[in-house]
């Protein structure tokens, strides 16, 4: 078999098989079974021309030209049929075309009478500048006329043919349906064009033998460019095909430019030099030529993006440029309405709304939207249904003829929903979003649909994450709320009991004075007891009020250290009775801070007030107070005891309202503390060693807390 064949070969066995594929696909529809023809056509080409190339004899020659001449002819006849009936069927009984004899009667009586008058002469069966057109060399008259007659029809059906797509084209609004027939339509002209093309270079240049290879793999590109259109669901862009068409084109008329004028005469040359023709020679000089182009490649495919898709390009940009934007939204309402703005925005939209799961109402509730404001009840699992048919995005007018009005096609009419868009991961779904009209009466393209489709992949990992945030804040939220409830049954228990006791002692004094049996002293002392547990309630009810209604603090410029001398000489005479030491240590040329210095003093003093107490146990002891400056830009407060310490048992709990180990004690200074020092933007901790002692940290920051009134007029 000739090498140059190669091509061909490998396009009939395609064409056969994508004949039957689409043929057994659905073997009822008209579409299909013209289809099969129209590539039937070309495989019958494809087995005239291998039969020309590989011609031996009179007999064999005239059998592959007949066959060539078969396959070229009545592919257009097949073209203008499938036109009639793809994507819908627009045949009418009516019209002229109402019997399919109209479609092929005449083609088919011509190309019958041009086998009557076709000759083979012999002396052009070994020519191999000629052998491409070995059926058309000295031929009768009425041949020629016949050939030129099928000629006109060719270009006649086609022309109609591409009529019909285009009228095809503007009654239909579906995505899916207008970008087939582009495909059809882009496939017919680029058939024309490059099988003109690779006819006038063949006949020009009597390229012979490599006619055949360039024919074969020109009609590869031809099938599979239509079997795409017709028998995937999911199609290709077509811009993609396109710009992969002009950039093969231009490279490949680069390469053909330099081996018709450079490779094919130096390669004539070697022949007639060394009397031998090599094909190997010559292929080498097309692969090296075929290496040194390939770095013009990618300035070729940027100058087309550039100047043949521009729209393409903006609209990747901006997919870009949104994708980033989701990284800035948590808040799942300021999410969705970020969401709608852009739809409307980048597809100019009258109408938007995005729709999702409510648990509670158990459907898809409006979350926000421009110019729609209904609600959409329709059944989740249709919903779902819609979306796994389409796999992604849904153009209404295609699915409202299949579906009942029990799965909401009338409410989706009503609504005038034009496109819906699902939000949601693999088979959960949370949402979608509801397309209505565009401003311009623009009509949904694929590249539309397929530009949704991302937006929604990008859009509803943006939406995970914020469920999962909100999931989060509303758990967070209920343990806040339990925890305050704890809170307040703690509080509430606290305090009874803290009032309990002074009220039990009030109580059981005013029933001894009401016996009036006492003595005047007696009596005394016990309006004594009645008037010390009054004023312990009345601290009680204070501090509680303290703890429940904490006080900004008013932030001023102060130093700390003139703070903590002044706590510690209102405590140094009770420190001094105990026989307590007081010791010292500040660091110098500390910086002032804002802070509320009688709050500060409050804290100071509880914990100098309970240190002296837990030392009182031992009759003696040292409270060390020191203050420096941290690496951290902060002053830390140190108050160390030596007293007995705090039990481990209890060191989790010093903090909590209402806990405390002293008899007259509240337990609500050291959560008053721990309160005012957090409200200055500071920290409280402790170390305590039981039998060793306890030590207090207060670290406070340089520029002051987050909250409170600063007064820069003030300093202390």
């Amino acid at each position: 078999m000739n090498i140059y064949t190669l091509s061909v070969t490998i396009a009939l066995a395609i064409n056969i098989t994508l004949g039957l594929v689409v043929f057994f696909h659905n073997p009822k529809r008209a579409a299909n079974r013209l289809f099969a023809l129209l590539v039937g056509s070309m495989a019958i080409w494809n087995g005239g021309t291998i039969i020309l190339a590989n011609v031996d004899s009179r007999t064999t020659a005239l059998l592959g030209a007949q066959m060539a001449l078969t396959g070229v002819f009545l592919f257009p006849v097949f073209f203008l049929h499938f036109t009639f009936v793809f994507p819908r069927k627009i045949l009418s009984r009516r019209g002229p075309f109402h019997h399919p004899m109209f479609f092929y009667g005449l083609p088919v009586t011509i190309l019958l009478f041009m086998f009557l008058t076709l000759q083979i002469n012999e002396k052009y069966i070994h020519a191999p500048n000629n052998v491409f057109y070995i059926g058309l060399h000295n031929q009768s008259t009425s041949f020629y006329i016949a050939y030129f007659a099928m000629t006109g029809i060719f270009l006649l059906y086609l022309t109609y043919g591409i009529v019909n797509l285009v009228l095809s084209l503007k009654r239909t609004s579906i995505a899916k349906e207008r970008l087939q027939i582009r495909y059809l339509i882009f496939g017919i002209i680029f058939m024309v064009l490059a099988g003109g093309i690779i006819d006038l270079l063949s006949f020009s240049f009597k390229l012979g033998y490599p006619s055949f290879f360039l024919a074969g793999l020109y009609t590869v590109i031809l099938s599979v460019f239509f079997s795409i259109a017709i028998i995937k669901y999911r199609l290709l862009d077509i811009e993609i095909i396109i710009k992969r068409s002009l950039l093969l084109s231009a490279l490949s008329a680069v390469v053909l430019t330099i081996y018709i004028l450079l490779i094919k005469h130096l390669s004539d040359w070697l022949g007639m030099t060394t009397h031998k023709q090599s094909l190997f020679v010559e292929s080498l000089f097309v692969l090296v030529l075929v290496i040194f182009l390939m770095p013009i490649k990618s300035y070729v495919e940027r100058a087309i993006d550039r100047f043949v898709f521009p729209r393409r390009i903006r609209s990747q940009k901006r997919m870009l440029d949104f994708t980033k934007s989701l990284t800035h939204y948590i808040n799942l309402n300021e999410l969705c309405t970020h969401i709608v703005n852009f739809v409307k925005e980048t597809f100019d939209l009258e109408e938007v709304a995005f729709f999702l799961w409510d648990e509670d109402e158990e459907r898809c509730k409006l979350c926000c939207g421009t110019n729609m404001e209904k609600e959409l009840t329709i059944r989740r699992d249709a919903l779902k249904r819609w979306f796994s048919q389409q796999e992604g995005t849904i153009q209404v007018e295609n699915i409202t003829r299949r579906i009942s009005a029990d799965d909401g096609a009338d409410i989706l009419r009503e609504a005038g929903i034009f496109v819906l868009v699902p939000i949601g991961i693999e088979d959960e779904l949370w949402g979608y979003l509801a397309l209505g009209k565009r401003k311009a009466g623009t009509i949904w393209e694929m590249p539309d649909l397929q530009l949704l489709d991302t937006l929604a992949n990008q859009a509803s990992v943006a939406i995970s994450r914020a469920l999962i945030y909100e999931k989060e804040k509303e758990q967070e939220r209920r343990m806040l709320q339990a925890e305050k409830l704890a809170a307040l049954g703690t509080l509430s228990a606290g305090m009874a009991h803290e009032i309990r006791n002074p009220l039990h002692i009030i109580s059981g004094s005013a029933e001894t004075l009401m016996n009036g049996s006492l003595s005047k002293e007696e009596e005394r002392e016990i309006l004594k007891f009645i008037v010390d547990e009054a004023e312990r309630l009345n601290r009680i009810v204070t501090h509680f009020l303290d703890f429940a209604r904490p006080k900004e603090p008013e932030l001023q410029k102060c130093h700390v250290v003139p703070l903590v001398d002044e706590t510690l000489e209102l405590i140094s005479e009770k420190a001094k009775t105990a026989n307590i030491t007081i010791e010292k240590q500040y660091e110098e040329r500390l910086p002032s801070l804002y802070l509320d210095p009688e709050q500060l003093k409050q804290v100071l003093i509880n914990i100098e007030l309970n240190a002296l107490e837990a030392m009182a146990k031992t009759q003696q002891g040292t409270l060390s107070v020191k203050v420096s400056l941290r690496e951290n830009n902060h002053i830390s407060i140190s108050i160390r005891d030596t007293g007995v310490g705090i039990q481990k048992a209890i060191q989790s709990k010093i903090f909590d309202p209402f806990f405390t180990t002293k008899e007259q004690g509240t337990g609500l200074g050291l959560s008053i503390s721990h309160r005012i020092i957090e409200s200055m933007g500071g920290t409280i901790s402790f170390v305590s060693s039981p039998g060793k002692g306890t030590t207090f940290f207060l670290d406070l920051p340089i520029r002051g807390g987050s909250s409170g009134k600063q007064t820069h007029s003030v300093s202390c």
